[in-house]
């Protein structure tokens, strides 16, 4: 989810070398076949597409569960196609993954970047070779509008900070002392959601006493939960801006003794997330629709190959619900939520324990 320009040349030297292996080999695929050895792609007249996906991490949840909507919605609507979906552990290894796709011939490209600047030399590598990238759940500011890319497809991540934010304040009764366990630092998305949070709680008698960064990881969470709650032990609350970083403050709250008096927001709607807020592990989550943001993109690669015109800003439905809410929708008693025909069968997979 989140500059790099020393490393670029010893890259480039060695995709020749590695590509014939990387897009044949390594590369996770829904059908057989490869670019031709000068580079260029299939045609695409019966509908065998070549599509290159580098998300980062399949280590989060979130992140896993965007890479398999891809894949099973392209092997559904498209079984001849390839659709190469891979994640990725960093931004140098997202570069050269990013790459060698593009050097292999991918007729679209999705990223979701670790670096909003760092991410932009392949923007201008793709472009220049006429293909479009389209940017999931993270944004570089202006890529779109600039024509470096063709689209973007997520959230509204200001916008849902910010509905977080209202809704903790209404969980808290409109006081107290709360903290953000923020993600990697130069991810859009974290600073965004960031910026959104501060807004929500703007005006109310929420004090915002600590926000630091803990790198959407689970441990880290922990640690930096750790250290807020040992110098601020009355704090009330933590927004942790993913579910994983929510598990560590959860975890560091329970440490303390502390796990009734510290509301945990996490942030995503994994399955492991809705699980921990329906059974009270979590007392809200934000709650992203990572499968529609799967399926969009594999519909507005496939149209824009085939000439077609597509939003240049697709968002999906946001919600932040707290663990009462979650189980009325469940239960059918709440109805009036954004997305709630694709929330349900979710939760019953949460709930059942089948994450």
């Amino acid at each position: 989810m989140y500059g790099a320009n020393g490393k670029r040349g010893a890259i480039r030297g060695r995709l020749r070398a590695a590509i014939a292996l990387a897009a044949c080999g390594s590369l996770v695929m829904l059908a057989s076949g490869c670019a031709s050895s000068d580079g260029s792609s299939k045609s695409s007249s019966s509908g065998n597409y070549r599509v290159g996906v580098v998300l980062n991490t399949f280590t989060n949840p979130a992140i896993k569960s965007i890479g398999d909507a891809i894949t099973q919605s392209a092997k559904s609507k498209y079984p001849k196609s390839q659709f190469q979906v891979q994640g990725s552990d960093n931004l140098q290894d997202q570069l050269a993954k990013a790459q060698t796709m593009i050097a292999s011939g991918v007729q679209a490209l999705g990223l979701e970047p670790w670096d909003a600047g760092g991410i932009t030399p392949v923007l201008q590598q793709a472009k220049a070779a006429k293909i479009p990238v389209f940017l999931i759940v993270d944004d570089v500011p202006g890529a779109v509008e600039k024509g470096l890319a063709a689209g973007y497809i997520g959230v509204d991540e200001t916008a849902g900070g910010k509905l977080v934010g209202q809704a903790l304040s209404k969980e808290l009764g409109g006081k107290g002392e709360v903290a953000i366990l923020e993600g990697a630092a130069g991810d859009a998305a974290a600073n965004q959601r960031t910026a959104g949070f501060k807004s929500g709680i703007q005006g109310t008698g929420l004090d915002l006493v600590a926000s630091a960064d803990a790198g959407w990881a689970r441990d880290k969470g922990l640690a930096v939960a750790t250290d807020i709650l040992t110098a601020h032990p009355d704090l009330d609350a933590i927004f942790a801006e993913n579910d994983e970083m929510a598990f560590g403050a959860a975890s560091a709250a329970k440490a303390a003794g502390k796990q009734d008096q510290v509301v945990i927001a996490g942030y995503n709607g994994t399955c492991t997330g809705l699980q921990a807020t329906l059974k009270g592990q979590f007392q809200m989550d934000g709650i992203l629709y990572l499968d529609l943001v799967g399926t969009k993109f594999v519909d507005d690669a496939v149209k824009t190959i085939e000439g077609g015109k597509v939003s240049p800003r697709n968002l999906t439905p946001f919600s932040a619900l707290t663990t009462q809410q979650l189980q009325d929708v469940r239960t059918g008693k709440l109805t009036s939520v954004p997305g709630v025909a694709d929330l349900r069968p979710r939760l019953e997979t949460a709930w059942s324990g089948k994450c």
